[in-house]
């Protein structure tokens, strides 16, 4: 749908580094997925195109081919899933916002929201959200800082409008995994499902703060994991999760050689050596776990009996970078 597309075209174009609009069909950047050029920094080669009644995103450079909804998923998990909501109450009569009372946009007041929750130790033995967070072995710690709400799109329109009535029809409980900035300032915050529904849902409140999940507890003056997922990065010492954010966004956080980035142990080569090429591009070192490793991320690690300092010896002893990370890529994915 061209006036969807176009709606979040312009919503996550303050991501996007040169950000031009041409026409009302017809939208420039620099490629957020290759960076265009190392060497000419004024480099703007990826377009937002119309090809029948869609936007279509493509850059003449890595030759990055998707769909505006896909590329959201790439670039801002938040926005995509706003996006994929939006689909579900596509008919526009339906796109008014059910008025809540709101209070303020400011830190202060979403943290007021956020500890009227439960936390889920707080919860009574045997509630599905508590069982569900006991059965993943998440640490005992993070079990009073994980929150839990019965109705996930009302409590978060008590925060910012984000769902409208056709949304609404479709609400349930989900457990809340904070964000928090570095000054500790709560901005965002993943809603996770007990159904097989929408598994996830990322809600950004304050977009101008790398959309990164750990930020809180890291100490950027010693060696930093960054791994997929929120809950992975409970497990390790001193680890960020990207939640789908740009790789470039941790150098705003640290100098590159701060970082380790431990992608998932991903099954389809052509998907996985992606990841990796961008990140060795970009000037990370990378974590390539060895052939024999088949579990899928740090949580089946743990759940499958892997202590978390075995697997942080693990990841020792497959860091790389530059040209070895390149050759081992190359060994692992052949």
């Amino acid at each position: 749908m061209l006036w969807l597309d176009r709606k979040y075209i312009l919503l996550v174009s303050s991501r996007l580094q040169g950000f031009k609009q041409k026409s009302d069909k017809l939208f420039n950047c620099k490629c957020p997925i290759c960076g265009d050029s190392e060497i000419h920094k004024s480099k703007r080669r990826m377009y937002f195109y119309v090809k029948g009644n869609d936007f279509r995103v493509y850059c003449h450079n890595c030759s990055y081919n998707s769909s505006v909804k896909y590329f959201l998923k790439q670039i801002d998990l938040g926005l995509y899933n706003q996006y994929r909501l939006d689909e579900l109450g596509n008919n526009r009569e339906q796109k008014e916002f059910i008025k809540t009372v709101s209070p303020k946009n400011d830190n202060s007041n979403w943290m007021q929201e956020l500890w009227k929750l439960k936390k889920i130790s707080q919860l009574p033995v045997g509630h599905p959200a508590r069982v569900y967070v006991e059965s993943r072995n998440i640490p005992t710690p993070f079990h009073s800082i994980l929150r839990w709400t019965s109705e996930f799109m009302y409590w978060t329109n008590g925060l910012q409008e984000k769902f409208t009535k056709a949304n609404l029809a479709l609400d349930e409980g989900r457990i809340i995994i904070p964000y928090f900035s570095r000054d500790k300032k709560f901005f965002a915050y993943t809603g996770r499902s007990l159904t097989d529904s929408l598994r996830y849902i990322l809600i950004v409140l304050d977009h101008s703060v790398p959309l990164l999940f750990g930020l809180d507890r890291i100490d950027i003056s010693r060696k930093i994991l960054v791994v997929e997922g929120p809950i992975d990065s409970l497990f390790l010492e001193n680890c960020l999760a990207m939640s789908g954010s740009n790789i470039a966004d941790l150098t705003k956080i640290a100098d590159r050689d701060k970082f380790v980035v431990v992608f998932d142990n991903e099954p389809h080569k052509i998907k996985a050596k992606k990841k990796f090429e961008q990140a060795i591009q970009n000037g990370f070192k990378v974590c390539i776990f060895p052939t024999w490793v088949e579990d899928k991320d740090i949580n089946q690690f743990i759940n499958n009996g892997w202590k978390p300092s075995y697997i942080q010896e693990l990841i020792d002893e497959n860091t790389f970078s530059g040209l070895s990370a390149k050759i081992r890529l190359e060994e692992r994915y052949k």
